[in-house]
């Protein structure tokens, strides 16, 4: 009887992930996952209290996939840096598997719906991780292991963000060796930064405020309105969940208003990723400007960013909320960050004062870094900044290897 009852939960798990490879989570009714999985929406609810429920079960699953797809190709008799590269390999290209392809899209989602299951989820792959890299492999003390985890699952997941999911390039085996690369070895010449010291960033509406983003941008005075406002309610909310009226009240107009300035929320959703990047990126100037080399730059730029999610986290997440409200909206955010980054980069590595051979490559890894870093700190336990800071300016001065070429 157990057995059956874990075959039926098997085909609707298997159900589900079929029909997530073309909709959204919050799309698929249980209707079309009973009949796929060949049940009665009664005899679902045999298995499952509820689609949420289901959800959770579904998190097991494919996390269990993940681990066991990790055990068959990684060797234990691989050393580290053999380790590192499979692991990036597999959470760059999610194996080809169409069970891990449709779980990661479910999970963009997800992200924002449960951020208690999100945080079980990245806990655990981190665990997963753990237990993959040889402890023993890591040269210096000072180097966290989950934060070796933490900067492999993020450049991964940036890896598959630009070339599978934008579908940006076709570099993605480039990126995978950069990334290994930037692991294993480290961008600079092998002195670590220390002591960095950032100042703590002000509230994202003020900076836009004192910085003149919204004339930088080319914003009119009515929409500048609507902008504000929307920022100010997203300190304590997603976007989707926000109300045209909610904005239009706080902004003090009608809600008809809206729509003589804005054609539809998604447009209001391209101005606000905008300003959100046109700040974020101002921010970060500024804040490594006193940096003494790139090297330097980089792990000043992470304790930046990490400063920046402290205090505007919420806004922050309206970035990756918009990959499954519109990904087009999100192209916007990412591609040109990542443009600026790998020029800069090019100009840096050319000089020698970093070590890379793709500058875009290396960008993608580093912007993958921060952004785990960054849900490291909000969402995990027992991460906080100056443990991520310190063990990511050791990766990057010198990598986990050490002295060790």
């Amino acid at each position: 009887m157990a057995n059956e009852e874990e075959e039926n939960r098997r085909k609707i798990l298997e159900a589900f992930s079929k029909l997530a490879l073309k909709k959204s989570y919050q799309d698929i009714s249980l209707k079309e996952i009973s009949e796929l999985a060949g049940i009665s929406i009664a005899s679902f609810y045999t298995y499952f209290d509820s689609k949420e429920d289901m959800l959770r079960y579904y998190i097991d699953y494919s996390l269990e996939h993940l681990d066991i797809m990790i055990k068959r190709y990684i060797e234990t008799s691989l050393g580290t840096p053999m380790r590192i590269r499979g692991l990036i390999y597999l959470l760059s290209t999610l194996g080809e598997d169409e069970r891990l392809i449709a779980f990661h899209r479910v999970f963009r989602e997800v992200e924002f719906l449960r951020k208690d299951l999100a945080s079980q989820y990245y806990e655990r792959l981190i665990a997963i991780c753990n237990n993959t890299i040889d402890r023993e492999g890591l040269q210096g003390g000072s180097i966290d292991e989950s934060i070796v985890s933490l900067s492999v699952i993020g450049s991964s997941e940036f890896i598959y963000l630009f070339r599978k999911v934008f579908e940006i390039g076709d570099s993605i085996w480039l990126d995978i060796e950069v990334a290994g690369d930037l692991v294993l070895k480290g961008i600079g010449s092998g002195s670590k930064p220390s002591g960095i010291v950032v100042k703590p960033p002000p509230r994202l509406a003020d900076i836009v405020r004192e910085d003149e983003i919204y004339k930088i941008l080319g914003i009119p005075y009515n929409k500048k309105e609507i902008l504000r406002a929307t920022i100010e309610i997203l300190g304590s909310k997603g976007f989707k969940d926000t109300k045209i009226y909610e904005i239009m009240d706080r902004a003090g107009y009608s809600v008809g208003m809206f729509y003589k300035v804005y054609r539809s929320k998604e447009e209001l959703l391209r101005d606000l990723i905008a300003v959100i990047s046109k700040t974020l990126r101002r921010y970060l100037t500024i804040c490594t400007s006193d940096a003494k080399d790139p090297v330097e730059r980089e792990v000043m730029g992470t304790a930046c960013f990490l400063r920046f999610i402290r205090v505007n986290g919420n806004i922050y997440r309206i970035v990756r909320e918009s990959e499954y409200i519109k990904l087009e909206i999100a192209r916007t955010y990412y591609e040109p960050f990542m443009r600026s980054y790998a020029e800069r980069i090019a100009k840096e590595a050319l000089a020698g004062y970093l070590k890379t051979y793709s500058p875009e490559s290396l960008a993608i890894a580093l912007m993958g870094i921060n952004h785990m870093a960054g849900v490291a700190l909000m969402m995990l336990r027992d991460f906080d900044e100056k443990r991520i800071v310190e063990s990511i300016a050791e990766i990057y001065s010198g990598g986990i290897l050490g002295g060790s070429r």
